[in-house]
């Protein structure tokens, strides 16, 4: 295979929706043909921020409040985002398990069933992060959004054992609402229909990547 430009490829999605499987199978199947990548995600597994919201997402310490642990997630990224400019620049592919969509989909979003200062306090969250996330622009080359139902997402997070602060069904619910409504906002993405059986999520993933790879 010839040599090809570096992009920053994400996987977006519910828990359990196949994402970081997936994320991870891109990176194999793209070293296998010759082009150098890294699986990284969000939260980080390095940085300090990363690790003390994975504490807290695990509940190993309690999460902090109100806008603080919004704005952790968007910390972590700052830092993470100059790691991933290196990477490119180094010419690595990035392929991240979450990123931007994410943090809004579990810190900044409501129900209809919601009262309305509920809501009104979501939307004023999302404003803010949305006015960060602009400030600090680093748009995707190509976005996967693993789409599948609460149901089934809860029903896999359950095999896993021991579910985290997200991992419940009005936040999924919630969450997936956004994935849906919201994805069409950050640039180029595809939709994937994480129902189907694991060979065919793959398939349909080679072929967006196909696509990409002839713009390189």
């Amino acid at each position: 295979m010839s040599e090809r430009a570096p992009k920053f490829i994400v996987f977006e999605g519910i828990d359990g929706s196949g994402k970081s499987t997936h994320a991870k199978s891109l990176v194999d199947r793209l070293m296998a043909r010759g082009i150098e990548a890294v699986l990284t995600c969000e939260p980080t597994r390095t940085g300090e921020a990363g690790k003390l919201l994975r504490r807290m997402i695990t509940g190993e310490v309690p999460p902090l409040t109100g806008d603080a642990m919004a704005l952790l997630f968007e910390a972590d990224r700052l830092d993470h985002k100059y790691w991933i400019r290196d990477m490119l620049r180094s010419g690595v592919t990035v392929v991240s398990d979450r990123y931007e969509l994410s943090t809004i989909a579990y810190q900044a979003t409501w129900s209809l069933s919601d009262p309305e200062e509920v809501r009104s306090e979501a939307g004023r969250k999302r404003s803010l992060l949305r006015r960060i996330q602009r400030h600090y622009p680093f748009t995707p080359d190509l976005m996967f959004v693993m789409n599948l139902p609460v149901e089934e997402a809860l029903a896999r997070v359950g095999n896993r054992g021991k579910t985290d602060l997200y991992e419940h069904t009005k936040m999924l619910e919630q969450a997936a609402h956004y994935y849906r409504t919201s994805s069409d906002t950050t640039g180029p993405h595809v939709y994937i229909d994480a129902r189907q059986p694991q060979a065919l999520v793959q398939e349909a993933i080679d072929k967006e990547m196909e696509a990409l790879w002839a713009n390189w």
